[in-house]
This record gives C-alpha cells, sequence and structure tokens, in this order.
C-alpha cells in the first residue's frame, strides 16, 4: 500500500496560487469565488469584492478549499481584524469585516437558507444590530490540552486545524470582562500543569458570569477532580466548580456555592451547572422586548 507523504492534506495540490475574485461569502465565514477551472473555491479572511492570490488546500472535484496569501484589491467593509488572536483562531470568521458589513452577511446567508433551501421566496431580512459588537458573551468554553513535557495549551480551536488549540487569554474580545478577567487569573494560578483543575489530557473550561460578576466554572472530562478549594481561594471570582467527567454523567458541585443569582429583565434567577440562558444578555433583551410587542396583549404574558 502506497504511504501518504506527511505533511500533506487529503486531496491538497501541488498546483501554484491563483487570482481570485471573491464574490459571496459562504455559511462558515469563508469567502467565495470560482478556479480558473470553474470550481467554487472557499478562502476564509476574504470577503465580497476582494482580488486575492489564493493557494489551493484540499481540492475535491466539485469544489476547493485555499488559504489567503496576498490581497491583490480589497473589497468594501474590510477593516484590520481588531482582535489579536483572529490570525490563526477559529473562534470568529467575520472579524475582517467592519460590523455592519457583518450584518449583510448574515442577512443574505437567512435569506439565501430560506430561498436555496427551504424553497421560499423571501426578500432580503432585516439583522438588528447588537447593543455591543465586542465583549458580549456572557458564557464562553475553552479547550484545555496538557501535551508532552508539561506543555499546556488552553483556547479556541484554530481555524482550518480543529485539531489544534491557539493559546488565548483575556485580550479575546468575546467575553464579557467579568470572565475575560476570571480567565486571566484561572490561567495564573490553575497550578503547573493545570493540576488544580480535574486530571485528563483534554478538558473542556466554560465560565459564566452573572450580571453580579459572580463566575461559574464547569469542567468537562478528566477523572480526579483536582484541588477545587485552593483554586476557589486562588481565583476569588469564580464562585462555583462543577465537573461531569463524561458526555452521559451528571454535573457534580465539586466546591463553591450551588447557585449563583443572575437578574435577567425583570426576574432574579439562581444559576447551577449548565442552566441555559442566552449568551448576549443585550442581544436576548430587545429580543424579548420584540416579542412581547409582536405578541399583543395575551393571556400569561406579565
Amino acid at each position: 500500500m502506497k504511504r501518504k507523504k506527511p505533511g500533506r492534506t487529503a486531496g491538497a495540490t501541488a498546483a501554484g496560487p491563483e487570482l481570485v475574485s471573491i464574490t459571496g461569502i459562504a455559511a462558515g465565514g469563508a469567502g467565495v469565488g470560482r478556479l480558473q477551472d470553474g470550481r467554487a473555491v472557499f478562502v476564509h479572511r476574504t470577503a465580497p469584492g476582494d482580488d486575492a492570490y489564493v493557494k489551493v488546500i484540499e481540492s475535491k472535484p466539485r469544489f476547493a478549499r485555499g488559504s489567503l496569501l496576498k490581497l491583490e484589491k480589497a473589497g468594501q467593509g474590510r477593516r484590520q481584524a481588531p482582535c489579536p488572536h483572529y490570525g490563526r483562531c477559529g473562534g470568529c470568521t467575520l472579524e475582517h469585516l467592519e460590523y455592519m458589513a457583518q450584518l449583510r452577511v448574515k442577512s443574505f446567508l437567512v435569506a439565501d437558507a430560506l430561498t436555496r433551501i427551504g424553497k421560499l421566496d423571501v426578500a432580503l431580512p432585516h439583522v438588528e444590530p447588537s447593543p455591543t459588537e465586542f465583549r458580549y458573551r456572557n458564557r464562553v468554553s475553552f479547550t484545555l490540552m496538557r501535551l508532552q513535557h508539561g506543555r499546556l495549551v488552553a483556547g479556541f480551536h484554530e481555524l482550518e486545524r480543529p485539531g489544534r488549540i491557539v493559546d488565548i487569554g483575556g485580550a479575546c474580545l468575546l467575553p464579557e470582562e467579568p470572565i475575560a478577567a476570571a480567565w486571566e487569573q484561572l490561567r495564573a494560578n490553575w497550578g503547573p500543569d493545570a493540576n488544580l483543575l480535574p486530571s485528563g489530557g483534554k478538558l473542556r473550561l466554560t465560565l459564566r458570569a452573572a450580571a453580579t460578576g459572580a463566575i461559574s466554572l464547569v469542567v468537562e472530562g478528566g477523572s480526579k477532580p483536582g484541588d477545587v478549594e485552593k483554586l476557589l481561594q486562588a481565583v476569588p471570582a469564580i464562585t462555583s466548580v462543577w465537573h461531569r467527567p463524561h458526555a452521559e454523567d451528571e454535573l457534580v458541585l465539586l466546591g463553591g456555592q450551588e447557585a449563583i443569582q443572575e437578574s435577567w429583565q425583570d426576574a432574579e434567577v439562581d444559576l447551577s451547572g449548565s442552566v441555559f440562558l442566552q449568551v448576549n444578555r443585550a442581544a436576548a433583551s430587545k429580543l424579548e422586548d420584540y416579542v412581547l410587542e409582536r405578541a399583543g396583549n395575551v393571556k400569561g404574558k406579565n
């Protein structure tokens, strides 16, 4: 059996770069253009109106995936991405566009899905902007991997290489400020090889912030719980630590408070474990107001 050469992506081509005109953006955030042979090519970090030199990294009979080598001409609405991690991180895919351009892309994607897949005749919908473009998520999940020789990496999956993790600190623009600060504290105080956290080669760490700034931490994966009490002392913003070794297991409170209190619109909600609330509290408030307005005077509204 012929062995594959190391370092080559399956289906990759050795052809040289092509100048591609980007005409749209696909649902995953990659720009879409056409290669000289007529196939569609999907290229992250490009946008409609771009003329870009593209290297094909994966070749299929009907389409290809490419990487951006050089931007020959920038389309309208491009910008330098504000996040310092954007070059490699796969957590965001449209940050190289001004926010209003992002909204136009999202409007097109909704209309395209309803028209092409749903077979409905719809116009481009209005997309309501979030009150805050950055620092809006009240819940963020990071992946922690313990590597060989005591190496540790914790962050988001790398763009186009989901098996790799990009080390991410508090400079990430997704989480609310309390989560970003708690994440920095956690990274600085989880001990050598993160030994205050549960054991295991790969962990999923979810931090959730209440309006008060209190943080809960859910750890998924691993087995032995670690020294949670010491962790809570080292990171005062984290008020509870929950653990689930396997996806089918129930969450177990390892230490701290059983619930954190959240103010949500006019209600007080006790959050524990993985209880769901919308991650963008400001946008959720606008959505709730819209639904109540559309519902009118119905029984049980208040």
